[in-house]
């Protein structure tokens, strides 16, 4: 389970080899919680969920990596990853990364970093190791923020975001 405020580019990269090494049967949730400033309304269409994601991103769709969009959708399709966005009145600031293996408890870590190449790896957030108690406690508050009404499934999303973002250009082989 992970809850951001927002993710970049590079924090779906990561998201994506997250996934990649994941067990097959395991499931990744993603709670996006703070829209773009400029968004007033979360409207439950998959164009809307990849304009909400671009803005958060301050991005435009052509400029995304295609594969990465086509790998992230594969994982969704697959059932192991899901996204959920937060309506704007009802935003979340929260940064939490909890992990459940079917051999050991709830293990997280929680504090400053979103989703981003500035966020995890750099010196200037703090984050904190959470015990099995503590992350077990985080795990319930942010399943009932996954389920609250405020939240929605963006089952789309990467579909969306590839519709909009250019065919990856193959390079020609040169003649021989």
């Amino acid at each position: 389970m992970v809850c951001v405020g927002y993710v970049s580019e590079s924090g779906l990269k990561r998201l994506a080899e997250w996934l990649d090494l994941m067990d097959p049967n395991g499931e990744l949730l993603l709670l996006v919680g703070r829209p773009p400033r400029t968004w007033i309304s979360l409207v439950k269409t998959d164009n809307a969920h990849a304009a909400y994601l671009l803005r958060s991103m301050q991005t435009k769709a052509a400029k995304l990596d295609r594969l990465l969009l086509e790998r992230l959708a594969a994982h969704q399709r697959a059932g192991r990853l899901q996204v959920c966005l937060r309506e704007p009145r009802h935003q979340i600031h929260a940064k939490l990364y909890l992990i459940q293996t079917a051999s050991s408890p709830w293990k997280g870590l929680a504090g400053s970093s979103n989703l981003s190449e500035s966020g995890l790896p750099q010196p200037g957030e703090f984050n904190q190791v959470l015990d099995a108690a503590a992350a077990t406690q985080a795990s319930h508050w942010l399943s009932r923020q996954w389920g609250a009404l405020p939240s929605q499934r963006a089952t789309g999303v990467w579909q969306a975001l590839l519709a909009k973002t250019p065919p990856a250009q193959i390079p020609e082989a040169p003649f021989s």
